[in-house]
């Protein structure tokens, strides 16, 4: 693989190469966070648990959000997310129980455009939401 050298950058002396691979998602989760604002005490849906929201899950958890709700496609990765912090997991094709959330505050992680329609959809009519998943173009609406 062929890079720019401005993407490089070079390990502290000590930092091992297992802690280096978590270090960009969970400085992506630290920020998704930290853009939701305060959510101590609220409920929050995570939309994808890969590791990047994963990593927001144990995040949401440290900052004290109270009832995290968890959501991905794949089994393990809910098993991480409740392992890290979610309080409950949903299956992503189950949008009933998505769109019954309604949570306080959204973090989007999936990279996905149905994880941005759950979303929008999990999403409570006042609570802010955080989207880090970079996502394709999706189904065209007229």
């Amino acid at each position: 693989m062929n890079l720019p050298s401005r993407m490089l950058r070079v390990l502290p002396a000590g930092v091992d190469l297992r802690t280096a691979a978590l270090i960009e998602p969970a400085a992506v989760a630290w920020h998704a966070v930290g853009r939701a604002g305060d959510v101590a005490g609220k409920s929050v849906l995570v939309i994808g648990s890969g590791p990047i929201g994963a990593l927001a899950v144990a995040v949401l958890k440290r900052a004290g959000a109270g009832r995290i709700t968890a959501v991905d496609v794949q089994a393990k990765p809910l098993e991480i997310a409740a392992a890290v912090g979610a309080d409950h997991t949903l299956q992503a094709g189950d949008a009933d129980a998505i769109n019954a959330v309604q949570a306080d505050v959204v973090i989007e992680s999936s990279g996905s455009h149905h994880g941005l329609a759950s979303a929008i959809q999990g999403a409570g009519a006042a609570g802010p939401w955080s989207w880090s998943g970079c996502c394709p173009p999706g189904p065209s609406r007229s």
